[in-house]
């Protein structure tokens, strides 16, 4: 079954289906017939009708009867005619709205979705959608742009319901961008589906631009920029102007900001905005002459041409806004990066850190004072002797008395095990060895009294034995569900006094086991190694970081997201330094790539607005993966860039700023197959229909 959001917009409420509304038409006409026919029907009838007592009315007051039965005849046409016209127009009525929505529909129709027999190509349809995705993404960016110039002229409450309309067509516009990501990724797999999928995007687009096409013209009625009027041309050119000589002097402070960034961090942290500057000085050259020639075409009495100039200029205004803006937040995005780092960098390594020890679960039990601690002889006896006491309490055996004979107080009673060379019950457990000469005061190991003790062992001797393997399906390492680890488990070489035991394990938990359950001891998920590599790899990454730190000049956005991309897959929902790193580096590189493709529309395609979208979509729920599909979007945004190259030849096109403008989409492109020789107009609050109402003769 195809899912929901492959089938395009919702369907909007219908009053009632045309079969239902054919069947009121035909109900309607039978009862105005049957009232029609019913006063002929019952006046032969052959039942007398009851007399009653009228008075009399005088001879000159009696009416005649022709006229009685006209307006009993008039009387009872009354009601079925109105009951006829009321059922035509109800069915006149249900028919024009099938109609009309039937030739505004944006989604595709159920049968006999194309004109032909046959319907085009797969991929003809995709790169109509590509197409269509792109043109939809600059309806909304324009609308955008010039709705922030109406607001600045005529206040946020004015806007309200252009603002409304213009959130309305994003929505619609990112439930096709999310439905382009999946086709992409190859869901559906069904070609009808996959089919039915472009023919939802394609309605989710033409809805966007149907919602900004129905508001277009009272958008500009509220500017004052109707054709043929110029009620609100004047306001908008000091709105626009105003703005321009602000931009044109803080452009040569950002060039001084961009200089002193390449010298402090390194010309790698300024990379992205290279040459901004200069684009925004274009822009405002663009604008300068478009701002004069709208003033002129005032003074002449052409409104229409003045509002197309006024358009372009107010197009090249926001996109050297943007510029400008750009290296203002790259300067802002960098100072907070280096703020942030040292603090990120400790959280990064304790958590590192604490990850190396571990967990309650493999850490031997603290001593505590009277606890019997094994201490192994020459020979592999062991020897207890509590931990408050300083000297050696030699064992209890027929052979050797205790000095004082008296015996000591044994420890907890164990199961007895029964010994490999007899049979059960029928010899007692065999006694400790007397203590070697040569082996001094019995130090102590913490021993648990209800540790299990290897297989052939009995009793409370233990014989030096060979490392033995650990048995199959262990990996290498000590379970965590086992309390106790036996002696298979540890390493090392037994000497006098202290015992060092080294636990095996496969590879130590990730986070400590406060981080993942909230203080108590949890199995760690780690035991394959692979995260356990990945906390190797991290702890890499983090010396990598601190040497480049200490080298001097550094890039602190790229030292941040390189600790992010190490530790945020350790604990995705981690918190502090680091959670507060991935976000400020994925709303930069978001708002980065979004400048680039909104100053350069006009050249890119439908992939990168695609994975612009995603991160966009990403950023509060996965910040890594929103900087990774922004820093892609940046990468095919500038592919796109490259493949389109100049659009104009000679130099009359820079001087003028031309082919910047027609680079951004501040022009749309021509008709003609000759760019040099004529541009398009510049778009406006609109869609399909409405963007390009501007247009007049060839720039």
């Amino acid at each position: 079954m195809t899912s929901s959001l492959f089938r395009g917009r919702p369907r909007r409420r219908a009053p009632a289906s045309i079969s239902a509304r054919m069947l009121y038409t035909v109900l309607g006409g039978l009862t105005g017939l049957v009232w029609l026919v019913l006063p002929g029907v019952t006046s032969h009838s052959t039942t007398p009708v009851p007399a009653h007592r009228t008075t009399e009315a005088p001879a000159d007051q009696a009416p005649a009867p022709a006229t009685v039965a006209a307006e009993t005849s008039a009387t009872d046409l009354v009601v079925p005619l109105v009951a006829v016209v009321v059922a035509v127009v109800l069915g006149g009525y249900g028919y024009l709205r099938r109609t009309r929505r039937a030739r505004t529909r944006t989604t595709p129709a159920r049968s006999a979705p194309y004109a032909g027999s046959t319907p085009p190509p797969l991929s003809e349809v995709d790169e109509q959608v590509r197409t269509l995705l792109v043109e939809a993404d600059d309806w909304v960016r324009v609308a955008r742009e010039e709705l922030d110039f109406a607001e600045a002229s005529l206040g946020a409450p004015a806007v309200i319901p252009y603002v409304r309309a213009v959130r309305e067509a994003e929505a619609e516009l990112s439930a096709a961008f999310r439905m382009r990501e999946q086709y992409d990724a190859g869901v559906p797999e069904d070609p009808a589906e996959r089919r039915q999928a472009l023919a939802g995007i394609i309605g989710r687009c033409q809805e966007a631009g149907w919602r900004l096409d129905t508001d277009a013209d009272g958008f500009d009625r509220l500017r004052g920029l109707e054709r043929g009027s110029a009620a609100g041309l004047a306001d908008a050119l000091v709105v626009a102007e105003t703005r321009f000589r602000r931009l044109a002097g803080s452009i040569g402070g950002a060039e001084a900001r961009l200089v002193g960034l390449g010298a402090r961090y390194g010309t790698g942290a300024t990379a992205s905005v290279t040459g901004y500057p200069e684009q925004a000085r274009d822009r405002l050259v663009f604008a300068t002459a478009r701002l004069n020639a709208s003033h002129q075409c005032a003074d002449r009495g052409e409104p229409d041409r003045a509002a197309r100039h006024l358009r372009a200029a107010e197009g090249a205004i926001a996109q050297a806004d943007g510029f400008v803006t750009a290296v203002d937040r790259l300067a802002t995005t960098l100072a907070s990066a280096d703020r942030l780092l040292p603090s990120a960098l400790t959280d990064a390594e304790a958590d590192l850190a604490q990850a190396h020890k571990p967990t309650p679960e493999h850490a031997p039990p603290p001593a505590t004072p009277g606890r019997l601690r094994p201490d192994p002889g020459p020979t592999g006896a062991t020897r207890t002797a509590p931990d408050n006491d300083t000297s050696a309490t030699p064992p209890t055996d027929p052979d050797h008395p205790h000095p004082d004979n008296t015996p000591p107080e044994p420890p907890p009673p164990e199961p007895d095990l029964p010994h490999p060379e007899s049979a059960p019950g029928t010899a007692p457990r065999p006694q400790p060895d007397p203590p070697h000469p040569e082996n001094g005061p019995a130090a102590a190991t913490p021993a648990e009294p209800d540790r299990p003790r290897p297989e052939g062992n009995s009793g409370g001797a233990t014989r030096p034995q060979p490392e033995q393997p650990l048995p199959e399906g262990t990996g290498g390492g000590a379970s965590l569900a086992q309390p106790a680890l036996s002696q298979a488990e540890f390493t090392g070489v037994p000497r006098r006094g202290w015992r060092a035991f080294t636990v095996r394990r496969s590879s130590p938990p990730v986070l400590p086991a406060s981080r993942v359950a909230g203080g108590e001891a949890v199995d760690s998920p780690y035991a394959s190694g692979e995260l356990g590599a990945r906390v190797e790899s991290a702890g890499g990454v983090l010396g990598g970081v601190r040497r480049m730190v200490a080298g001097g000049v550094y890039d602190p956005l790229d030292a941040l997201r390189r600790v992010v991309v190490a530790m945020w897959p350790l604990d995705p929902g981690r918190t502090g330094a680091v959670a507060g790193a991935a976000a400020l580096v994925a709303e930069h590189a978001t708002a980065d790539a979004d400048t680039f493709v909104g100053t350069h529309r006009g050249a890119v395609g439908s992939e990168a607005r695609t994975r612009l979208a995603a991160a966009v979509r990403q950023l509060e729920a996965d910040p890594v993966a929103a900087d990774a599909s922004a820093r892609r979007a940046r990468e095919l945004a500038e592919r796109d860039v490259r493949a389109h190259g100049n659009p104009l030849t000679g130099a009359t096109g820079h001087e003028s700023g031309l082919a910047g403008a027609l680079l951004g989409g501040v022009l749309l492109s021509p008709a003609s197959a000759h760019p040099a020789a004529a541009v398009g107009p510049p778009p406006s609050f609109g869609g399909p229909r409405t963007w390009g109402r501007r247009a007049g003769e060839p720039a």
